[in-house]
């Protein structure tokens, strides 16, 4: 204890006894010492040593990884050592993971780790993957995240450290960071075109067994797992009307046409296959990219080139006032 002026000043050292240590003041005549002192007790409780959390240098980066990117490893071993106790008490600190879903649960915190984010308490070190290939090869049936079946689609996650103070629960003191993971949605980047499509086609129209056209264009996608939408539309952008005997399945981009109805013969209609990828934004201005396929299709009557072929017989010898008959064999090749 230190005298200032008239003022007492005390600071007890980290290890100091707690409790209550009696003081006594005296007092004394300089000039007289003969006198007898007046001594004066007073009591010092000495209580645990009291600390504040200082955060400021404590640094944490929010992180992005693409729904089918390989494993992120972020590690936060350097963060522990970031905060400061003011004073230093040089209590021990202990830390807790919380995890926040910000997009399908937000505002509820929960200690169990999502499928996405796994946390290694000996290295410190958070792992983010969603849907990766090594996921795929290590769970083909997708039991730790059913979600690696669904379309892909974007989620926020907020990772919460809190810090407490155990050795002094007195302060009920706790300070804690947050950063978030932000698995971005693969199918924004997805494209989309066309291999092998549909070519000009010429359909013959038979009166009976009118025979099945189909044939469908081939799609590439550079994400594969991502949702198309397609549909068949005239050249002006409208539903096919029917009576052109023509059908189309969206599922499968498949074309189909079949029809006996003669009276389009010499006729022709304009279409295109349009696909959209839906959740892409790699189009123009971020707008969904976009395959077409377009063709012609032509109607043609079977009957159209067919070519009369002349009958086929033998000559005959006959005399006037004689019986005649003459017999030949039609061409079956009449009609191509």
């Amino acid at each position: 204890m230190v005298r200032q002026g008239n003022v007492l000043q005390f600071t007890p050292p980290l290890g100091y006894p707690l409790g209550i240590t009696t003081f006594i003041l005296r007092g004394y005549l300089a000039s007289y010492p003969l006198n007898p002192p007046l001594d004066v007790p007073f009591d010092v409780e000495v209580l645990a040593c009291r600390t504040t959390i200082d955060p400021t240098n404590v640094t944490v980066q929010n992180k992005f990884i693409t729904w089918s990117d390989p494993a992120l490893p972020y590690g936060i071993g350097n963060i522990f050592g970031q905060y400061r106790q003011v004073p230093d008490c040089q209590y021990p600190l202990e830390y807790e993971i919380l995890y926040e879903d910000m997009t399908n649960s937000p505002g509820v915190q929960s200690l169990a780790n999502p499928p996405e984010i796994t946390y290694n308490p000996q290295t410190k070190t958070f792992n983010i993957e969603k849907c990766s290939d090594a996921q795929a090869l290590a769970d083909p049936t997708n039991s730790y995240d059913p979600e690696c079946g669904n379309v892909p689609y974007g989620k926020v996650f907020r990772i919460t450290i809190k810090v407490t103070l155990p050795a002094e629960p007195t302060q009920a003191f706790n300070n804690q960071v947050s950063f978030e993971v932000i698995i971005g949605n693969v199918c924004e980047d997805d494209t989309i075109s066309f291999i092998e499509p549909i070519q000009d086609v010429t359909y013959t129209i038979m009166s009976f067994n009118p025979y099945l056209f189909t044939d469908r264009p081939t799609i590439v996608q550079n994400e594969v797992i991502c949702p198309v939408t397609c549909q068949l539309l005239t050249q002006d952008g409208l539903e096919v009307p029917s009576g052109w005997g023509i059908s189309f399945n969206p599922n499968t981009v498949e074309f189909g046409l079949q029809t006996s109805n003669k009276a389009l013969h010499g006729t022709f209609i304009d279409l295109k296959i349009v696909c959209v990828a839906v959740d892409s934004t790699s189009g123009p201005g971020g707008s969904p990219d976009i395959a077409v396929n377009e063709f012609r299709v032509t109607f043609r009557d079977e009957c159209f080139d067919s070519v009369i072929q002349p009958a086929v017989g033998t000559s005959k010898i006959t005399y006037l006032w004689q019986y005649f008959a003459w017999g030949y064999t039609p061409s079956d090749q009449s009609l191509q």
